[in-house]
């Protein structure tokens, strides 16, 4: 009850106009570029939607292999330099997105595959603070590329294993 609680709050406290930005530039996100008005300013609530747009185009260029860690911010730097958006780098916001363009396809679904395996065991053994850990996570790779930082890599690693470590000691005392 408490997890819904949070939910509800966090809800009223993010102010709602940055949902709807985010919303409707999802919306467009897979129709064409050259159908769009694009008028991006350093300002605007989209530019997270704009680089996943740019993301998919080079995915689409790319979609078993990709085209290797070394070479990500390469591609997506071309890509926005095509697309009219300012020459920097910022990744794509998004990590599922980054798993995909950067080792492809089986790249994104051992990503997946790592991400369920947290789900599937906090589910399995009750332990709530790792299904909590799992959902949190699931939800802010949406929106950061968190494991392409060292800061990101090793505490997601850290705590993925520590949780899934107590949740088996959990089981453990359960069975007892």
């Amino acid at each position: 009850m408490g997890f819904i609680g949070l939910i509800v709050v966090g809800l009223v406290i993010v102010p709602h106009t940055r949902f709807d930005g985010l919303i409707n530039g999802a919306k467009k996100l897979f129709e064409p570029l050259e159908e769009q008005e694009i008028n991006i300013s350093w300002d605007d609530k989209n530019q997270r939607v704009f680089l996943w747009k740019n993301a998919i185009e080079v995915i689409k260029q790319h979609p078993i292999l990709g085209v290797g860690v070394g070479d990500a911010d390469l591609a997506m730097r071309q890509e926005n330099e095509k697309s009219k958006f300012p020459n920097i780098t910022l990744g794509t916001h998004n990590q599922y997105l980054y798993s995909w363009l950067s080792l492809g396809f089986f790249g994104l679904l051992f990503l997946l595959a790592m991400l369920l395996t947290l789900l599937y065991y906090g589910i399995k053994n009750r332990y709530f603070p790792l299904l909590g850990f799992s959902i949190a996570l699931m939800i802010g790779i949406m929106f950061e590329n968190m494991l392409t930082r060292n800061a990101g890599l090793m505490f997601i690693s850290w705590a993925s294993m520590l949780l899934l470590m107590m949740s088996e000691e959990k089981k453990d005392e359960l069975a007892k």
